[in-house]
């Protein structure tokens, strides 16, 4: 659940997850 966790760098989430605060 480290994907979770990259939620501290919107960067990241972007990247990482759909359900970004950007997207």
């Amino acid at each position: 659940m480290h994907k979770l966790r990259n939620f501290t760098s919107p960067q990241r989430v972007i990247g990482v997850t759909p359900t970004s605060p950007a997207g």
